[in-house]
């Protein structure tokens, strides 16, 4: 994908840098240029259709220090794909932007109650995994603590 932006590009373990809005644009330009639902994860997530933005503002950079946390979101991804009722909303669907996103959050806010525990990466990867367990067991365990925010685009601008 040729973007040209204001955004650090610094690989594929990289941190992107810049501005909300600037990450948004990022993402949105490569959903339509691909036709695929983007992913993209750091200190603020952004998840995009092309025609809707989420934005998370959750996780810990210790995330980074432990191996195979991304391909980790992968499969809570790919989880949430097949289990996309939301509890309490009857029939009504969560749609794959928001399960992904769903996704996404539940890995940060698991991550950001583990570091509190941890001693280092090794006890903060442990940790990390009895917080999703914990989240399995009590779903709501997070519910009124976190930052989801949606941004809409008609016309190619924000709304």
């Amino acid at each position: 994908v040729e973007l040209h932006h204001d955004v650090a590009q610094v690989g594929v373990d990289g941190d992107l840098e810049g501005s909300e809005d600037s990450l948004i644009e990022l993402a949105t330009a490569a959903a339509k240029q691909t036709g695929c639902l983007i992913a993209m994860t750091g200190k603020k997530d952004v998840i995009t259709d092309g025609e809707k933005a989420i934005v998370l503002s959750h996780g810990d950079p210790m995330l980074a220090f432990v191996t195979g946390t991304g391909c980790f979101a992968t499969s809570m991804v790919a989880l949430y794909q097949g289990n996309h009722k939301e509890e309490g909303a009857g029939t009504q669907s969560l749609s794959i932007l928001e399960r992904t996103a769903l996704a996404i959050l539940m890995l940060t806010k698991a991550a950001e109650e583990a570091v509190k525990e941890a001693q280092g990466p090794g006890s903060f990867q442990q940790k990390l995994l009895d917080q999703l367990f914990a989240l399995e067991k009590t779903p709501g365990i997070w519910q009124g603590t976190m930052n989801w925010q949606d941004h809409s685009f008609k016309g190619g601008v924000r709304v």
